[in-house]
């Protein structure tokens, strides 16, 4: 027993020692003076125009607008193509459906023209050795263009367009805005928030309609039978419309904002009004901060709270100024 196992242990070193073999080899190789060259070229068969719709997988948007495009390309071809090897010149069309959270690409539309390549063959060398095709003549004319101090000629390519944000491309376009100002003659106040729904014209030009709701402390003269009242809190509703020009397509970028419009009174002393709102801001993409001046102006009494005979009131106006903030989406 003793010998069985002495003879099973050797054959288990025998086998490890075997699988530890390495292998290694060196060589040299020789300098070649001469260069190889070669060049492969095939005929394109180009078929007609074809478009293809697709809604791409929630795996596939993963990726991407790139890899949508890539995907949807394929898809083509696969499907309208024939096999084709690659589409020519390709058109996107790409549909969006935006909510308070963000956009969501729900639909792609591509067309283009299917194309095959057959034919593979090489070039003769008369053809491949000619410096006119092999680009010597082009590349020594930049060198001597480089040389006198001319610009490269894809430098301008390289200067990259500024990003417009997606809220202000052109479409309908809706927004959220939060304010609040002071009173610049009386110890006035008001704060509130606004519903805008508008379209964008290109990245500089937005036009819109807005509804909302205004709080207000609001200081006026009220006269009658020897009374006075002279501060009111007020609930208003504003209908306005907005106009906003922007000064570059970049995401960020200064505008100038205009709104108008009128008060409708829910509750408080005064009756309906309008105001001009003139604003100067900043855009950071979809979110815009402004400073505006207000012009406010409400006129007689509200009907609930006519409680004077022969009341009347004197310049119940005001002038603020403040901070807004919206938001777009």
């Amino acid at each position: 027993m003793r010998k069985i196992v002495s003879l099973f242990a050797c054959a288990l070193l025998g086998l490890a020692l075997s699988s530890c073999v390495t292998t290694m080899k060196t060589a040299k190789t020789a300098g070649v003076s001469a260069s190889l060259q070669n060049a492969t070229v095939a005929d394109l068969t180009v078929g007609e125009r074809i478009t293809y719709t697709s809604h791409p997988s929630k795996a596939i948007q993963r990726g991407g607008l790139s890899n949508i495009k890539q995907a949807v390309e394929a898809e083509a071809l696969e499907v309208k193509g024939n096999g084709a090897d690659i589409l020519l010149d390709p058109q996107f069309v790409v549909s969006r459906r935006r909510s308070l959270f963000g956009s969501k690409i729900t639909e792609v539309t591509v067309s283009g023209r299917p194309a095959t390549y057959n034919n593979f063959r090489s070039l003769p060398d008369t053809v491949w050795s000619n410096p006119v095709f092999r680009g010597v003549y082009a590349k020594s004319a930049h060198r001597r263009g480089m040389a006198k101090g001319m610009p490269r000629a894809n430098a301008a390519a390289k200067v990259k367009a500024p990003r417009t944000p997606a809220g202000r491309r052109s479409g309908f376009r809706m927004g959220l805005e939060f304010n609040g100002s002071v009173g610049i003659e009386e110890s006035s106040s008001q704060a509130g928030a606004n519903l805008i729904g508008g379209y964008q014209f290109g990245p500089y030009f937005y036009a819109g309609l807005g509804v909302g709701y205004k709080y207000m402390e609001m200081d006026g003269e009220i006269k009658g039978n020897g009374r006075e009242y002279v501060s009111s809190e007020m609930h208003v509703v504003p209908f306005f419309a907005q106009i906003r020009l922007y000064g570059g397509r970049g995401s960020n970028a200064l505008f100038f904002d205009f709104k108008g419009g009128c008060d409708f009174t829910v509750s408080g002393t005064f009756t309906d009004g309008s105001f001009l709102r003139p604003a100067i801001g900043y855009s950071f993409g979809d979110v815009d901060l402004s400073v505006f001046y207000q012009y406010e102006e409400f006129t007689g009494l509200h009907h609930t709270e006519s409680r004077w005979s022969n009341s009347y009131l004197e310049n119940a106006e005001d002038s603020f100024i403040g901070l807004s903030l919206q938001v777009k989406f």
